[in-house]
């Protein structure tokens, strides 16, 4: 649950979803391409600034809150590039937007190098297991997909699928 003028960072490799948004608020999804963050794929950069904090099931979720000064600092540098995207009067907008993702992934860098919330293998496992089903189902949604090619994309039973179904999306395979 987040309380207004907070924010969370979610990482690209967590499986996550919004459920509930109240009357009065506001959801803002601000995507990182890790193409560029990375300025250049393959490069020491992405190798360096961006894999370790990316691929790291061990950092996979940050409430940010007006607690901490360096989290009230991304908060607001996040506002401020929302409040940005919205004028659209602006030369280069898109060029600005990227090196506004840059600044603000490498100050988040700068405060969250040393984290770890030592995600156990059960959790990773699970994740990985999900994500291998979302992205049959994604890739093959037009297809009549039955409960065994969902088990059958993860290497799992039947039975395993709908509890991980249940207990990590709150929701069953069919919905």
């Amino acid at each position: 649950n987040l309380k207004s003028g907070n924010a969370i960072f979610i990482n690209s490799r967590l499986l996550h979803m919004t459920n509930h948004i109240s009357d009065d608020g506001e959801y803002v999804s601000i995507n990182f391409p890790t193409k560029m963050i990375s300025i250049l794929t393959g490069s020491k950069l992405e190798s360096d600034f961006v894999q370790p904090f990316t691929m790291n099931y061990n950092l996979p979720a940050i409430l940010l809150t007006n607690d901490d000064e360096w989290q009230k600092n991304i908060i607001s540098m996040l506002t401020d590039l929302c409040n940005f995207c919205k004028d659209e009067e602006v030369y280069a907008k898109d060029y600005e937007i990227a090196v506004r993702l840059q600044s603000i992934w490498l100050y988040f860098i700068r405060n969250v190098k040393n984290y770890s919330c030592n995600s156990s293998k059960s959790f990773v496992r699970k994740q990985e297991y999900i994500q291998l089903m979302l992205s049959y189902i994604h890739d093959n949604f037009m297809a009549n997909i039955s409960l065994s090619d969902i088990s059958n994309s993860a290497h799992i039973s039947q039975a395993e699928c709908s509890r991980l179904f249940r207990k990590v999306l709150d929701i069953s395979p069919y919905e």
